[in-house]
């Protein structure tokens, strides 16, 4: 019974890290069905008592005997449970291996040659119990040879020889030691098992981790449900391009590495400050960084969010050029309208934008100036009261014809 126990593997809090937590909840499995079905066969072989016995009294001691030691077996199948320590479950499951091993001597000294003729019922119960109840190895040695000195005892009260004395000792000895080999087997494939499953949890864990970080939740779960198509319409978002000035040029100064490391510290500040204003990261594209509010969830505040990540992604890019003695600057663009989002392939999946707005906002990114927001006439309705906002004229924007823009500057 104890190899068909499985446990499934979920999140990494759903399977215990303590092994003896896994071995816990692995016995209670076991004790669910251990204990009626062991009672059942205790108590069943009192019709083998029967073929030896014909006195009612030696009848009524095998039957209390047997429904004692069964009583037990079901007193532990309703605690079990309830029992949260394996040290006490250990030693509830010995202490019944225990009274069923020496009660089953008690059973065989009434009947007639028992201790000769019911050695194969030492045997049934010692590999009932390794099997069925999955008693660690040491309990069960130490419970096995206390059991084969009670029936060495035994033996000798019942005026057995020394040799058929011997030789029922020899066979449980031979059981106890092939229970406890079975045993350390069991208990090294269930650690092993319990290290896997946790491996397996944390790799899910970690994946499941990924995956959010790259999609929106809506998306993962349209995903998992089977869809190949994924998007959807947004009535309005915020996007934001933020591209580095002058990175050709920075690129033939800088060696690979360092060039490397100077913008990919860059982009981790960027994701830093998606994450403080409520800002969605979409992607990166080269030297560009693109990001948005009310993606793929809408809200009212969502421009403002937009404006603020800006002013603070322009001030952190400021600190790393003061930091690092580079000359780095940023030109940024806001845009705000509709715009479709959505996933174009699963193979490597990547939550994007598309339509007008964008367009707008890498219009406005590539006519900004270094260090400053540049932004539709689209967001200046949404922030100019928050914001101090600098007409720059009409633009041209292809697809869309002459708009106006302005400059917004952060709050004092």
């Amino acid at each position: 019974m104890a190899d068909s126990v499985t446990v499934n593997v979920g999140p990494p809090r759903s399977v215990p890290e303590d092994y003896d937590e896994y071995y816990l909840q692995v016995v209670k499995i076991c004790l669910r069905y251990a204990c009626p079905v062991a009672t059942a066969i205790y108590m069943g072989f009192f019709a083998w008592d029967l073929l030896f016995l014909s006195d009612t009294p030696s009848l009524l001691k095998t039957l209390a005997v047997r429904s004692i030691v069964s009583a037990i077996g079901m007193i532990l199948w309703l605690l079990a449970p309830r029992i949260q320590s394996l040290t006490t479950m250990m030693f509830a499951i010995s202490a019944l291996y225990l009274i069923a091993l020496l009660g089953l001597c008690v059973v065989l000294l009434v009947i007639p040659h028992g201790l000769i003729i019911g050695n194969s019922g030492f045997l049934l119960a010692v590999v009932a119990f390794c099997g069925m109840f999955c008693c660690r190895p040491l309990p069960a040695a130490i419970v096995g040879m206390v059991a084969v000195l009670g029936l060495i005892v035994t033996g000798i009260f019942a005026k057995l020889t020394p040799q058929e004395n011997a030789s029922g000792a020899i066979f449980l000895f031979s059981a106890v030691l092939l229970s406890w080999v079975f045993l350390v087997l069991l208990h090294r494939e269930l650690r092993q098992k319990h290290a896997m499953t946790l491996a397996l949890a944390a790799e899910k864990d970690q994946s499941e981790t990924l995956l959010k970080e790259i999609l929106p939740r809506y998306v993962i779960q349209r995903i998992r449900d089977g869809a190949e198509n994924i998007a959807e319409s947004l009535s309005e978002v915020n996007v934001v391009f933020i591209d580095m000035v002058g990175f050709t040029a920075m690129s033939h100064r800088l060696a690979p590495g360092h060039l490397v490391e100077i913008l990919g510290e860059v982009f981790r500040s960027f994701d830093a400050l998606s994450e403080r204003h409520g800002v969605t990261k979409i992607k990166t594209i080269g030297d560009a960084y693109m990001a948005a509010t009310g993606a793929p969830e809408p809200s009212h505040l969502s421009a403002i969010n937009a404006a603020e990540f800006c002013f603070a992604a322009i001030r952190s890019v400021e600190e790393i050029a003061a930091r690092t003695g580079i000359p780095i600057q940023v030109r940024v663009g806001l845009a705000t309208g509709a715009a479709i989002s959505g996933v174009l392939s699963l193979k490597r999946p990547a939550y994007d934008l598309w339509g007008e707005t964008v367009n707008l906002a890498a219009r406005m990114e590539s006519t900004s100036q270094p260090g400053r927001v540049h932004i539709a006439e689209t967001t200046y309705w949404r922030v100019k009261d928050k914001y101090a906002c600098e007409q720059c004229g009409l633009i041209d924007v292809k697809g869309v014809g002459n708009i106006q823009t302005y400059f917004i500057q952060p709050k004092s």
